[in-house]
């Protein structure tokens, strides 16, 4: 008789669970008067009033009236969800529900959770303790990040191409040289005259021309250059015979039309620089990225931490349960509740096992990303520790300040700039290359002559005898119908107008990335406090469920109450791992901003983000923060902004607030080192989009 009591108990309680917790039989229940007679005729008044008394659910005459009541209520539910289908509620109406819900949950603080002091724990007791902050990261990665230091590379590599443009001004030195040995056969008397019959012309030539050469800014070639001479023949008209010869000459040709111009000429030089400054935008753009994965594997360590503190949690309340059982087994306790207890307890430490090894895993990317020398070696004898924790407080973003903030210092808005400009240069170039060619060409040169290779005085004659001879003249060339510079002219053109397109699709681009990261800070708050309601309710349901197992422990009633705390339990697990993400979620929406608005490379050389929403929290006030302290979000240029900053210091460690919920007083390295939970590694399946393990 007592079974059957607690069996109809039991089945009337599942009868009001669906009967209250189901919204769409509520709503049936409203809209249908029919259902709600079928009700009332199956299930007395009395068990539906939360204010009567536990023995009014003894008066149903037999078991199978509250079955059949039962399968009436579930037919109702699952009749009315199929009318639903067919007439679905308004999505207005559920936005507006939803609308409501937001603006009383506005102003609300969200409490620090109990796993935040576990997260700092130490692991492992043999290892060596590395607490660090992601602001310490972060710098650790730009001095010392192997994919940092690629990129680094880039712009110092595009920088020589600037010095190589440049050189084509520079002085050039040179010296040409030869020695001519002529033996010919003499065809007229002419040749070398009356030579006691010289069958053939003999002639020993010897020229040396040094000097300096260079093109100027303008356009124009200068060259100085100093000639020597030496000849001998046989021929009786060669007077004097060894003549040595000096001549200085200075020539000078400037291009009047096509080629002329400093402009034009140090296009190449302006087209160096803009290459170097794209690649330095190219730098700022890798640098960010890579900051971003780091920060991102940073809060999935974080997160890995606050899940192994939940995980051991559980396996502790689980094992309290098993304990009790296991002392009550002589006396009301169940062998059925003994082995479901026992079967909780060996998942929940299989889970455990996992739990550990993903943090070892979490470490490892981490440490692989940041590269750095103190964190380097065996694996298992640093532990990573993080000293940051995930921020709770509200921030207000505004779309046009985020977007005027992107504009500025977006490198690929930079870049595309850039490319725009280098674009206008090349037209530039090809529109003067349309001219003809029209040069002026002059020389001068001074000239000296002595004979018995007197190559001294020959010197000095060129500067001491005679006057200098020059000449003057013009060069004219232009290509007929000018194809080749036409071609290039529409290629430049075509090329510009590409430019501005891209560029016209990358403010889009941005101007969308920024309005989703704009929109993901206010989601992923209001997500937040949802998740933290839910973790709430969980929590509570627990408390009910154990002060029930412990007044219904034995009997087959007992069996269901284990059975439900049991799962109440994991549920709760599964609550505050969600709101554990769902604070991941919004610390790495915070981020997700400044990489969209370009400033994530400033966080290195700031407080932490944390320590600047903190610094405006008003006592019982949400804060207002404007663009992410704009004061903060100046552009980045020049290479030494990229360089680490060796001298700069590290923040210190942050102050929470006093936790609202008490922590379990438990060590984690109890329960994570020796060999009660030593299995293999195996790594775990990595989600690239939110860069947390998918559980």
């Amino acid at each position: 008789m007592m079974a059957s009591t607690a069996r109809e108990d039991v089945l009337i309680q599942m009868t009001l669970i669906v009967m209250s917790n189901n919204p769409k039989l509520q709503l049936a229940t409203r809209r249908s008067s029919q259902n709600a007679e079928t009700i009332r005729h199956f299930v007395p008044q009395e068990y539906v009033r939360p204010h009567q008394s536990a023995t009014k659910m003894m008066q149903l005459k037999s078991f199978q009236i509250h079955l059949f009541a039962f399968v009436c209520v579930l037919g109702l539910s699952f009749s009315d969800l199929h009318a639903q289908q067919g007439n679905p509620v308004p999505m207005n109406e559920i936005l507006d529900e939803l609308r409501f819900n937001r603006l009383q949950s506005q102003g609300k603080q969200i409490d620090r959770p109990w796993w935040q002091v576990k997260t700092t724990e130490s692991l492992s007791p043999q290892a060596m303790r590395v607490e660090a902050g992601i602001h310490e990261l972060l710098r650790m990665a730009i001095a010392n990040s192997a994919k940092v230091n690629i990129a680094r590379h880039i712009p110092l590599i595009r920088q020589t191409a600037v010095q190589e443009a440049i050189s084509d001004f520079d002085w050039t030195r040179y010296v040409d040289t030869m020695w001519a040995d002529t033996s010919d056969p003499i065809g007229s008397s002419l040749t070398v005259g009356d030579t006691s019959g010289a069958s053939r012309f003999r002639d020993h030539n010897w020229t040396l021309d040094a000097g300096v050469r260079r093109r100027t800014f303008s356009g124009a070639d200068v060259s100085l250059s100093q000639q020597f001479g030496h000849q001998n023949n046989n021929s009786t008209f060669f007077i004097p015979n060894d003549q040595a010869t000096s001549r200085i000459v200075l020539g000078f040709t400037q291009p009047l039309m096509r080629g002329r111009g400093r402009y034009y000429n140090t296009s190449l030089i302006l087209l160096a620089n803009i290459d170097v400054g794209s690649s330095s935008e190219e730098f700022n753009r890798e640098i960010q990225s890579h900051l971003l994965e780091v920060s991102r594997s940073y809060w999935s360590m974080y997160l890995e931490r606050a899940s192994l503190a939940q995980k051991v949690k559980l396996y502790l309340q689980t094992k309290e349960i098993y304990a009790q059982l296991r002392s009550r087994q002589e006396i009301d306790a169940q062998r059925t509740q003994l082995v479901s207890a026992k079967a909780a307890l060996d998942s929940r430490e299989a889970d455990l096992i996992r739990a550990v090894a993903s943090v070892k895993n979490a470490e490892t990317r981490l440490r692989a990303l940041i590269n750095a020398p103190e964190l380097s070696g065996d694996s298992s004898m640093i532990e990573l520790v993080p000293a940051d924790h995930p921020t709770v407080v509200p921030v207000m973003t505004d779309l046009q300040t985020e977007f005027a903030t992107a504009m500025q210092n977006r490198p690929e808005i930079r870049a595309a700039l850039q490319s725009i400009r280098a674009a206008g240069v090349r037209l530039d170039m090809a529109s003067h290359e349309m001219l003809p060619q029209l040069n002026l060409v002059t020389q001068t040169y001074l000239a000296g002559l002595r004979g018995e290779s007197d190559f001294g005085d020959a010197w000095l004659d060129q500067f001491r005898e005679g006057e200098p001879s020059y000449s003057v003249g013009f060069q004219y060339e232009l290509p007929v119908g000018r194809r080749a510079a036409t071609a290039r002219l529409s290629r430049r053109q075509l090329e510009i107008s590409q430019m501005q397109e891209e560029y016209r699709n990358i403010l889009e681009m941005v101007r969308a990335e920024v309005e989703v990261a704009v929109r993901e800070v206010e989601t992923a708050y209001l997500e937040l406090s949802a998740k933290n309601r839910a973790r709430h309710a969980a929590e509570l349901e627990v408390e009910t469920l154990q002060t029930r197992w412990k007044e219904l422990a034995e009997g087959e009633s007992g069996g269901l109450s284990l059975q439900a705390l049991l799962q109440a339990q994991e549920r709760v697990t599964e609550a505050e791992f969600e709101f554990a993400r769902s604070q991941l979620t919004y610390n790495l929406s915070l981020i997700n901003m400044r990489h969209a608005n370009g400033t994530l490379i400033s966080v290195v050389n700031e407080p932490t983000m944390v320590q600047q929403v903190q610094q405006q929290v008003v006592v019982n006030q949400p804060p207002m923060v404007g663009a992410m302290d704009a004061q903060h979000l100046q552009p980045v240029t020049g290479m030494q902004q990229y360089q680490a900053d060796q001298s700069f210091e590290p923040a210190q460690p942050i102050g929470m607030q006093p936790n609202s919920i008490a922590a379990p007083q438990y060590p984690l390295q109890q329960l994570s080192s020796g060999n009660q939970f030593s299995g293999g590694t195996i790594i775990e399946p990595f989600s690239v989009d939110t860069m947390v393990p998918n559980r």
